[in-house]
């Protein structure tokens, strides 16, 4: 996949292609997308922010763009690429305007 193929403040449901080989489905939402990866919490199960790669996302299932007042939100000091440089995931909290946070 390519960077032009993900919007941000998307959510979209993958074919993503885990670092053991295997193919797993995956529910994201996307912040912000870089050259090489993009910055995605997983809305699935975990709640995690991953930087996912696009190489590793085979097949996009479905998408759905997210209205202004349902987008989450995250300090943009967690979205910059050299926060990422060594990180593959990190546990934090977003807020979104519809649930009072």
């Amino acid at each position: 996949m390519l960077k032009e193929d993900f919007e941000e403040s998307t959510r979209y449901a993958l074919t993503v292609r885990r670092k053991s080989g295997k193919l797993q489905p995956a529910n994201v939402y996307v912040y912000r997308r870089f050259d090489e990866f993009m910055i995605v919490r997983n809305t699935q199960d975990s709640g995690l922010l991953e930087k996912l790669r696009y190489e590793d996302v085979q097949k996009i299932v479905r998408s759905a763009p997210v209205p202004p007042a349902k987008q989450l939100t995250m300090p943009d000091a967690l979205l910059q690429p050299k926060f990422w440089a060594e990180r593959e995931f990190v546990e934090a909290y977003s807020s979104s305007p519809s649930v009072g946070k």
